[in-house]
């Protein structure tokens, strides 16, 4: 994040005080003008401990324990609002002496997740070094009441996985909101099942917590089995894949805010923890699924899960941190000019949810309808949100022929995956400053089709492709070549060498073909 004034550092705080967003609520200042459900929203937050398994911390802890499982369940309270928590109090589960130096530890790793996700580095600091606003933020009322009397009767279920090195109330809002709508929503941890960081397991670790949590759910808190949802960011999103993809899942339905895979060809295999699962189980993988990412989106993992209806939402104005609303209050603590839009932005992803769930989990015609009809007319590179409907089994789109408009991000993935890169430069040059072709020109597509081109051979066009993206040349080379030493850092040698082999090809033949616009 840039550094701010003085000035925006006030205004944000203020912001956080109760003004966040015109029309917000002031009894829910974090929500901005997000309009509640009918249900007054319950939270409670404990730990259970699963015995069938051990964890244990390197060199901190002296011996092993049951594995501890963090319950968040935010749920529909019967009876009238209470006193709102405190967002602070997110951080403050339930004391449980069997977790002590667990929960404090925890308590201080979570702490510096909202510093770094919200404030940044280059936030202006106050008293004791930690950012200014961070104590009012943490006074802030949510739109919950913690320990309320849960409301009688059964409810749909929605599990909420968070993302590698994030906080687990990172998305506090969208779960409040989705309470608020008639859903037990739980989350957790899903701490490391090595015990070697907080850091999100992801794996096996997280699909047994997963199993623990919706047991915990329709036995203690009205949740019924026959109605579960599950929603992922990042790499909480690779989890809810991995998870719908198991034979025996109980999810119904799956909301997958960005894996990040989304913008990327299968030849980077910077994703192979996901990938392989999902293709390897297309059969198993028959529930309702809803694909949300940004506008350069190419979506061929999902387009391949034949055996699911999906849909697929692009944000134009959402980035991989702002569609959990962490990301939203870092945009709005930083003064950003664009906050206003990614507040909006982030509004619609969540009653897009809420319409997701209630159309796949309740039924609801009037909701499946809504989302038919909500975004139609909205245009590549132009609308702030564009919806793309894939029923069973339709898979990728053909590659286009003939086009007197730019691809789609999809179609030009297609093009590329039929070996026709020479169509795909010509649509480049030829739709370069045309704002319909914007998706075309991110950064993250140019490099994508550069790496894919490498990788299956066509080193000739991924040269002549990258000619299309000057005056950037030097800047994808480089990202490459420190994509390439990162990877090397960590012991990842095939990625690493992947990385270097794209970078090497690209230097090699750089300016050879000409430049093009974008």
């Amino acid at each position: 994040m840039r550094p701010r004034s003085r000035l925006s550092v006030f205004v944000a705080c203020v912001v956080v005080s109760g003004a966040m967003a015109q029309g917000a609520d002031p009894t829910r200042p974090l929500w901005g003008g997000l309009e509640p459900g009918p249900n007054v929203v319950g939270f409670r937050s404990y730990w259970e401990a699963d015995l069938g398994r051990t964890y244990q911390r390197p060199g901190i802890d002296a011996a092993p324990m049951p594995r501890p499982i963090l319950v968040n369940v935010w749920y529909p309270a019967a009876g009238e609002a209470g006193a709102a928590m405190e967002y602070g109090d997110y951080l403050r589960p339930d004391a449980d002496g069997r977790f002590e130096a667990l929960e404090r530890d925890l308590a201080g790793y979570e702490r510096g997740i909202v510093v770094a996700e919200v404030f940044g580095e280059s936030a202006e600091s106050g008293a004791g070094g930690e950012p200014v606003g961070l104590e009012r933020l943490f006074h802030t009322p949510t739109g919950v009441v913690r320990d309320a009397p849960r409301a009688p009767g059964r409810f749909p279920l929605v599990l909420y996985h968070a993302g590698y090195g994030s906080s687990y109330e990172d998305n506090s809002v969208l779960c409040e909101y989705l309470a608020s709508l008639g859903y037990v929503v739980v989350g957790s941890t899903f701490l490391r099942a090595d015990g070697s960081s907080f850091n999100i397991d992801a794996q096996e670790g997280s699909a047994r917590d997963l199993e623990l949590l919706v047991r915990v759910a329709c036995e203690e808190w009205g949740a019924e089995w026959e109605h579960i949802g599950m929603v992922g960011h990042s790499g909480g999103a690779h989890t809810a894949v991995r998870f719908v993809s198991r034979p025996d899942s109980p999810a119904r339905a799956i909301v997958s805010l960005d894996t990040t895979q989304d913008y990327h060809s299968f030849e980077d295999k910077r994703w192979y923890d996901m990938v392989p699962v999902a293709l390897a189980h297309i059969a198993d993988i028959d529930v309702p699924l809803l694909f949300v990412a940004r506008p350069h989106a190419t979506f061929r993992m999902a387009d391949r899960l034949v055996a699911a209806p999906r849909l697929y939402l692009t944000f134009r104005d959402l980035e991989h941190e702002t569609f959990v609303s962490h990301g939203v209050l870092g945009a709005e603590f930083a003064g950003r000019a664009d906050a206003p839009m990614v507040r909006a932005s982030y509004l619609e992803l969540c009653r897009a949810i809420g319409l997701f769930l209630d159309a796949e989990l309740r039924g609801s015609e009037s909701a499946r309808e809504e989302l038919r009809t909500r975004w139609e007319g909205a245009a590549l590179g132009l609308a702030p949100v564009v919806a793309i409907t894939v029923p069973v089994g339709e898979g990728p789109p053909a590659p286009p022929v003939g086009l007197d408009r730019p691809p789609t991000p999809r179609e030009a993935g297609a093009l590329l995956d039929a070996g026709r890169a020479d169509e795909m430069e010509r649509l480049l040059r030829k739709f370069a400053g045309d704002p319909r072709a914007a998706p075309l020109f991110a950064d993250e597509f140019g490099m994508a089709a550069c790496f894919q081109l490498v990788h299956t051979g066509d080193e000739p066009g991924a040269r002549r492709l990258l000619a299309c993206y000057a005056p950037k040349e030097d800047e994808y080379i480089r990202m490459f070549r420190s994509l390439a030493r990162f990877y090397g850092s960590v012991g990842a040698e095939e990625t690493s060498a992947r990385f270097a082999k794209v970078a090497e090809v690209l230097d090699e033949g750089r300016g050879a073909a000409g430049h093009g616009g974008g």
